[in-house]
């Protein structure tokens, strides 16, 4: 049965009531059925039934019809990636009604996962930091929410297939036969380290049992495991077929191909053909509610409790490319028509958990905040923060980071953070603790200004709290820390010149500011700015 609409069960958790009646009505009603069966009365209770997962479905709209390659869930949110389109994000909290986002960047993104706190999508292709084979590796972005991308660099270009997380790190792949880094791992999700192993089709990875596992859809060897996503073995696939996405449940690995097969294992070594309901071009496979799903660009679905017998249920229409599984649903996304089906009941919303992944970054009087925060199904409506054990305040903007001002440089403090949804006001996070500082110079420009001279041009801000002393440019002999020459220059000078230098020599030019603070007579000293490479004149 093909449902157009969610389930109607309307769930208050704020009041502790659970779906259908009210306690008094359901005691009222208690008594009229028992007296309806005394009096041989038929009483039909008005309550739906749950949706019957991978068997009730209901349809939604995509933002666009772009070609939504990848689909997560995590902190609250489901969160799908495109290949192509204007905005390559959107959001859902039900998996019904999305929101569009915008990418870090334009790239053709392939795959999103969610882990510590943290949502990374890989791509296929870069245009900016060159890798081995001198090819973009501007191939990766963060988000704490889903909402707010940040650019990375990946370890090494590759057209990377699939992401995933596990055991306190994420582990890519990638599928490019001329690429010289098949894999990826990070801790963090920002840093990338590229790994060694044999090159292949690599199209899909993920983790359980205390392994990686991923397949590829060609090569000799079409499935690798690893312990830890840094050192990995061969092995061998129960059959040479296109296999396109694996995934971990109930003690099993399940993997799918584009040729209507199947394959399980207990552990990635030994694997297992099982029989499939069609000759399908099964896209993409996951487990959850006690389910395996998998989904077809042909139009069909599959599932399985135990990944070895499977069936097909009846289901929408589509060039269904991508399942996820959260809050107790199935979402999944076509390939390019635009449509979203999702099966199961929907878990009500909580409040939203404790931020974690705290970062604090100083700033001249201020500090900003970043954090992630897992919003309990439901938009988060404000962000608080407080000081040591002050009062709540509510920040600016409800994504991360946030931006707390009036401190006091070089003085530290403890600063909480929580979230506010429409269930309520979170827990606190475990506070984190800062010291602001003066914002040091930066510098714009560093010219020879002929055989002995450089000159810096730079910027500084008024230091809250304090006035500029002084400032002094280095120079340093090329890639060390050895000054050369320096010179000082007046408070009130934003351009600079070091003398004393050799003619066609490389130098590193930095420039330092020198303060004080209002009511002191010391003189600190700030961080110095980015060095500069310049070569002198002949």
């Amino acid at each position: 049965m093909l449902k157009s609409s969610q389930n109607d069960v309307v769930v208050d958790s704020r009041r502790g009531r659970s779906p259908g009646a009210a306690p008094l009505q359901r005691r009222v009603l208690a008594l009229v059925t028992a007296l309806a069966v005394l009096l041989g009365v038929c009483v039909i209770s008005t309550t739906p039934a749950a949706a019957q997962v991978g068997v009730d479905w209901t349809e939604a709209t995509a933002t666009a019809p772009n070609n939504w390659t990848s689909v997560a869930y995590g902190n609250g949110v489901f969160v799908a990636i495109s290949s192509d389109g204007t905005d390559q994000v959107m959001t859902s909290f039900d998996g019904v009604t999305w929101s569009a986002q915008s990418a870090a960047m334009a790239r053709p993104w392939t795959s999103v996962a969610f882990g510590n706190g943290l949502f990374v999508a890989v791509s296929t292709g870069g245009t900016n930091g060159l890798g081995a084979k001198g090819y973009g590796t501007d191939q990766v972005m963060t988000s704490p929410d889903g909402v707010t991308w940040t650019q990375r660099l990946a370890g090494d270009w590759n057209t990377w297939a699939s992401v995933t997380f596990g055991n306190g790190m994420f582990v890519a792949v990638g599928d490019s036969a001329e690429a010289v880094t098949p894999v990826m791992t990070s801790s963090d999700g920002m840093n990338w380290t590229p790994r060694s192993t044999e090159l292949n089709y690599w199209k899909s990875v993920t983790y359980g049992a205390g392994v990686f596992v991923a397949v590829a859809y060609g090569g000799t060897h079409q499935v690798m495991t690893s312990p830890d996503g840094i050192t990995w073995t061969p092995q061998s696939a129960s059959g040479a077929f296109g296999w396109f996405s694996v995934t971990y449940g109930n003690g099993t690995f399940v993997a799918v191909s584009f040729d209507g097969k199947v394959m399980t294992s207990p552990n990635g070594a030994a694997w297992t053909t099982r029989t499939a309901p069609s000759a399908s071009v099964w896209y993409s496979v996951a487990y959850g509610n006690g389910l395996f799903l998998a989904v077809a660009a042909d139009n069909f679905v599959m599932t399985s409790p135990d990944g070895i017998t499977w069936t097909r249920p009846e289901a929408p229409r589509g060039a269904w490319a991508t399942v996820t599984a959260g809050r107790g649903i199935f979402v999944v996304i076509s390939y390019e028509e635009g449509k979203v089906m999702i099966s199961g009941t929907l878990a009500p919303p909580t409040v939203p958990s404790a931020p974690v992944a705290m970062v604090a970054t100083p700033g001249d009087g201020s500090a900003s905040i970043s954090y992630s925060v897992d919003t309990g199904g439901a938009p988060i409506s404000k962000i608080q923060y407080r000081i040591g054990r002050g009062a709540w305040s509510d920040a600016a903007g409800t994504g991360s980071p946030i931006t707390i001002t009036g401190l006091s440089n070089y003085e530290q403090v403890g600063i909480s953070v929580r979230a506010v949804n429409s269930e309520g006001v979170g827990a606190a996070s475990t506070a984190i603790r800062v010291k602001p500082r003066v914002t040091g110079p930066s510098l714009t420009a560093a010219n020879a200004m002929g055989s002995t001279r450089i000159r810096a041009v730079f910027t500084a801000s008024d230091p809250i709290g304090g006035r500029w002393s002084y400032f002094r440019v280095y120079a340093y002999a090329s890639g060390t820390t050895t000054v050369v020459s320096s010179r000082i220059c007046a408070a009130a000078a934003r351009v600079c010149e070091v003398r004393g230098l050799s003619a066609s020599t490389n130098y590193d030019v930095t420039v330092r500011g020198f303060f004080t603070l209002s009511g002191s007579s010391r003189v600190l000293l700030t961080s110095e700015s980015d060095r500069s490479s310049v070569r002198t004149n002949d």
